[in-house]
């Protein structure tokens, strides 16, 4: 029996996949990543995956060449601050294909030629018009996590940071918020800052705490930048198998 594979609906299918995926992680993992970057990731990954296949055909080669991929994309879109972020991250994309990929099954099963390959694209249409209508509104805005910059001289830091409405924490002696950084992020700020101080500060179970804090030049993230801005260090345990390494105070907003 003769089999025809065109590589054309293949890659199609391959790239609905993995963008399904890529949408499905991003509003699950509740990340800020741009529908615009994860359509252009993919087509970059799904092409990479056609030639795999043209080079080497079925077998163990493109399985562990699709699985690095994978591992490539996510490490590309959402830039996981741990090992334990980047290993749900995976699990996650891994679920959503067995799901996508079952969906996509059942057309196929049920129906022939066109219809089942345009019943992939339409469930694809479908989330891609989800997701930006949640990226466009910000229904996720009470528990987003964002990507910001902090500027200090000639150092730059780059965190994920998330966005919390019960940061209220203020440093009483210039006035501003407090963005509370893991203590590893804090001392590369440190090289380059000023003077420290100490601010007290409680939480639930604790009074009459101190914390170090500095003030920084910058923070800037997508639509908008803040100047000066002050942070505060907190220990890296706090951030432990958690996705992001900054609390963002509630004072803050995306613009």
């Amino acid at each position: 029996m003769e089999l025809t594979i065109y590589i054309d609906v293949l890659w199609l299918r391959t790239f609905f996949v993995e963008l399904n995926v890529c949408l499905f992680v991003n509003l699950w993992m509740k990340r800020e990543c741009r529908v615009i970057h994860i359509l252009w990731v993919n087509a970059v990954a799904a092409s990479a995956q056609i030639l795999l296949f043209i080079l080497t055909g079925y077998g163990v080669p493109v399985l562990i060449g699709g699985l690095l991929l994978r591992s490539g994309v996510l490490l590309l879109l959402f830039r996981p601050q741990s090992a334990a972020v980047f290993l749900r991250l995976f699990l996650w994309s891994m679920a959503a294909t067995v799901a996508i990929g079952g969906i996509l099954g059942v057309a196929q099963t049920y129906l022939s030629g066109k219809y089942w390959f345009a019943s992939g694209c339409v469930l694809c249409a479908c989330s891609m018009l989800v997701s930006l209508v949640l990226e466009e509104r910000r229904i996720l805005h009470d528990d987003r996590i964002y990507r910001v910059t902090f500027h200090q001289a000639e150092t730059s830091v780059k965190v994920m940071g998330l966005y919390d409405t019960g940061n209220r924490l203020n440093d009483p002696y210039v006035h501003a918020p407090v963005y509370i950084l893991a203590e590893r992020e804090y001392r590369q700020l440190m090289g380059e800052a000023g003077a420290v101080r100490l601010i007290p500060y409680a939480t639930v179970g604790v009074t009459d705490q101190m914390m170090e804090v500095m003030t920084v030049d910058a923070l800037e993230w997508k639509g908008g930048r803040q100047s000066p801005v002050v942070v505060g260090k907190a220990d890296d345990a706090l951030f432990a198998g958690k996705d992001y390494r900054l609390i963002l105070p509630a004072a803050w907003h995306p613009g």
